[in-house]
């Protein structure tokens, strides 16, 4: 990302925030999409996380590392929209994904119902580290973890990941 466009929105200028957040628009959504899966929720949490960035700068507030703050802005609002959509989640609805998840494992998997499946935050660290393609370094600061927690957790991810391919009949080289 360039830096003089991070100084340019640090400095308040308009165009340049609207520039960065294009930029960071796919991003974004991929890191979002992890946590909420309709595209409506994942759009508010996008523009919640505009609001809550611009609102911030106006104030002048000193903000370390934007591009990081700004990923942890997101998965805070997507955790308040996803905590928000749980309580009107039926307990039919949870028995119903349980099951469902029970009858995957048993079939062929494909590398997306195996992602889908993961705890959340093995979700995230993947999806940051293959989609978005952060570095360990990078995403340590985001998820403020120790850089060498998030390299074994990612190996270790991809381990369990490799596994589930073999266990449905799938061969795939990492």
């Amino acid at each position: 990302m360039d830096e003089n466009l991070i100084n340019k929105v640090i400095n308040g200028n308009e165009e340049q925030f609207r520039k960065l957040f294009d930029e960071l628009s796919p991003d974004l959504f991929r890191i979002a999409k992890v946590r909420l899966r309709e595209n409506e929720d994942i759009n508010d949490a996008i523009q919640n996380t505009m609001i809550i960035t611009y609102q911030s700068i106006i104030k002048k507030k000193k903000i370390n590392n934007l591009k990081a703050w700004i990923i942890k802005v997101l998965i805070n609002e997507c955790n308040k929209i996803y905590n928000l959509n749980q309580k009107h989640v039926s307990i039919y609805e949870r028995l119903k994904e349980k099951t469902n998840y029970y009858y995957e494992s048993n079939e062929n998997l494909d590398f997306e119902s195996i992602i889908e499946n993961l705890k959340y935050k093995d979700k995230l660290l993947i999806t940051l580290y293959y989609g978005n393609r952060y570095t360990c370094e990078e995403i340590s600061k985001i998820l403020k973890m120790n850089n060498n927690t998030v390299k074994s957790k990612i190996l270790r991810l991809r381990e369990k990941i490799k596994k589930e391919l073999e266990k449905g009949g799938n061969k795939y080289e990492w």
